[in-house]
């Protein structure tokens, strides 16, 4: 289902917070790790494309760490696009 999501991306940390829309799935999550520490991203497509999760990754003395998907449905066309952007940068400066 959509996601209130909330993404803040600065030079000192990256932080997401969401919790689901519907009723039954109002469980606030978020996790926050220091910007130097992003590795990479995916955005994963399921039924058709009409699904988009994103996955974060991050790296912590040289182990890597995966977080769970975040429905991010409810990002407009502009919004989804400022997302990659930010990411893709970052994931440039930190290699």
């Amino acid at each position: 289902g959509y996601n209130y999501l909330k993404i803040e991306i600065d030079k000192k940390k990256v932080i997401i917070k969401y919790f689901g829309l519907a009723p039954i799935n109002k469980q606030y999550k978020a996790f926050q790790f220091k910007s130097t520490e992003f590795k990479d991203y995916q955005i994963e497509k399921k039924a058709f494309g009409l699904i988009q999760t994103l996955i974060v990754f991050r790296s912590d003395r040289g182990e890597i760490y995966k977080y769970p998907g975040v429905n991010i449905n409810a990002l407009n066309k502009t919004d989804k696009e400022q997302l990659i952007k930010a990411l893709d940068l970052l994931k440039k400066i930190n290699t």
